[in-house]
């Protein structure tokens, strides 16, 4: 499967998922692939923005290290999407943390 089934596959999905009124703002789904920590969710919801996202679902938990996690699955407005991917342009501009 090329990159052009996997998207269109994708869109498919999409479009069975976002209600019609938030698709044609231009609103996106997201499942991020990862277990966040608590303050790690806090921070993504932050770059997000308030306001820019909706919470289709959530599940929280605590593996046997004792790892507190949560993982969603989220509609994001324009506006969220661009915030993700201006902080994801920057992280490739300096990928480093900056000391001060």
């Amino acid at each position: 499967m090329d990159a052009a089934e996997i998207r269109k596959r994708f869109d498919d999905i999409e479009q069975a998922i976002v209600p019609a009124d938030l698709r044609e703002k231009g609103w996106r789904y997201i499942d991020p692939p990862t277990k966040f920590s608590h303050e790690m969710w806090d921070y993504f919801l932050a770059l997000l923005g308030e306001g820019e996202y909706q919470i289709i679902v959530g599940s929280e938990g605590v593996a046997r290290d004792g790892f507190a996690w949560k993982r969603g699955q989220f509609f994001v407005s324009p506006q969220g999407m661009a915030n993700l991917a201006d902080i994801e342009r920057r992280e490739r501009l300096c990928p480093e943390p900056v000391k001060s």
